[in-house]
Formats: C-alpha cells, structure tokens, sequence
C-alpha cells in the first residue's frame, strides 16, 4: 500500500501488526516511528509535506499581535504536555514562525499550483 494517511491514522495498525511501514514521506524520520527510514534514505527523492496545520491572520495584522501569537503557539509546541499529547496521537511537530511558514506555504502553494497546471486539473 502506498500511502495510508497520517501517522495517527495508521499508528494503531502498524503497532499490532496489521500493516508494516516500509518509508515514511517526510523530510526526516517520524519520531512516531524512528525505526522506519525515509523515502529519501532509501535512493528516493520525493517527500510531502505530511499533515500541516497552521494559524493565519488576515493581511494588515499589527506586527505586534502576529508576534505575540508566534510567541504563544511556540511556547505551546514546546510544552512537555503537548509534545506527549502529540506523540501519543503520532503526529510530529514543527514549529514554524511566522516568516519561516509564510515561506514554506508559498513554495507549497507554487509546488501544487504548478502540478494542477502541469496535469491540466480544471474545475467542472
């Protein structure tokens, strides 16, 4: 099977066997799964961009309130907690700030742009 949805979709499967991960498609490894390489260890160049969730705020926002949030959700993402929390649902965390995220979304969003125009994907 290629694919399979995220690592807390899969998780409880692979965990009692049901299904063994040959490869994960991330950058690095998933520390739900530290024993399972990457696409890339194994001679294939190709990752996704896994799961992502991330907080937006409308154009204009003061610089002081998107750096408060940014300070905020980091602080959370670093929270012994949190971090179990989401481990124990296998989902892998990764901060990003503000700039760092804007950069990755526009890549992500010229990346899928171009493949939608490469393959001719139009809306009916």
């Amino acid at each position: 099977m290629l694919g399979g949805g995220s690592g807390n979709e899969v998780a409880p499967h692979i965990k009692a066997g049901r299904l063994r991960a040959l490869a994960v498609d991330l950058p690095e490894r998933d520390p739900a799964f530290p024993d399972v390489p990457t696409l890339k260890e194994q001679g294939i160049n190709f990752y996704s961009w896994g799961s992502v969730k991330g907080i937006a705020a409308p154009a204009g926002t003061p610089p002081e309130v998107v750096n408060y949030l940014a300070d905020v959700l980091k602080k959370v993402s670093e929270d012994p907690e949190f971090k179990e929390a989401m481990k124990n649902l296998s989902q892998p965390i990764l901060y990003m700030g503000p700039d760092e995220f804007g950069k990755f979304f526009k890549e992500a969003y010229d990346y899928f742009g171009k493949l939608v125009k490469d393959l001719n994907i139009t809306l009916k």
